[in-house]
């Protein structure tokens, strides 16, 4: 009787140290919010502005540890998206550099991080994905048309993630990366998804 529980007490033990190992090797993508801001009114001679203002901010998907893809602007600005010439790219950028996108460093941003798991497939898919765009942009930058928030929403819809949209959904629906933050932070709350927030600094006056 004593070894017949000896022999279960390890099988849990076993089984719980195989749960533990399957959830840290969990794979996983990291979308990297940095928020707009403005200098503060007592400081303006000593903050810099930032592109965007307060208004602003960037979106980038950290698919591995210091590298983030992200979709930027690329030569002339268009107001509103043109089918060719393109003035776009993708880009895998270092942590450093996708920071400075708004003109700040690690610490001196605002900064939310959200931690989606993956599956195998859903790896291999965004291997797919970022491989065709980072050769050839699929759609223009525009302020009426693609931009960093609404192309990080159409990777992920790819990817099973957030709802599947029309071109022009995709792009109304995800105007500005708050809209897309608030949905993902809600997703987050929902599926116990693990978030990091950075205050930013007090310089400044931040989006909320």
């Amino acid at each position: 009787m004593q070894i017949g529980f000896r022999l279960f007490g390890l099988g849990i033990l076993f089984a719980c140290t195989l749960a533990g190992s399957f959830a840290s090797a969990q794979d996983s993508i990291a979308i990297q919010f940095l928020y707009g801001s403005k200098p503060n009114p007592k400081h303006k001679a000593t903050e810099p502005k930032w592109f965007g203002g307060k208004a602003g901010g960037h979106v980038g998907i950290a698919f591995a540890p210091d590298s983030v893809l992200n979709f930027v602007p690329s030569g002339k600005f268009h107001w509103i998206g043109h089918r060719d010439p393109k003035h776009s790219r993708y880009v895998v950028t270092d942590q450093r550099s996708f920071w400075k996108i708004l003109g700040g460093s690690n610490g001196a941003l605002k900064t939310v991080v959200i931690q989606i798991p993956m599956d195998s497939l859903q790896r291999s898919r965004l291997d797919q994905i970022q491989e065709k765009y980072l050769a050839q942009t699929p759609y223009d930058y525009a302020f009426l048309g693609m931009r960093c928030a609404a192309a990080t929403h159409e990777v992920l819809a790819k990817l099973g993630i957030t709802r599947q949209r029309s071109y022009w959904g995709t792009i109304f629906g995800t105007f500005h990366p708050k809209v897309l933050r608030r949905q993902l932070l809600k997703q987050a709350r929902q599926n116990s998804w693990k978030t990091e927030f950075t205050p930013g600094s007090p310089l400044r006056n931040w989006q909320r």
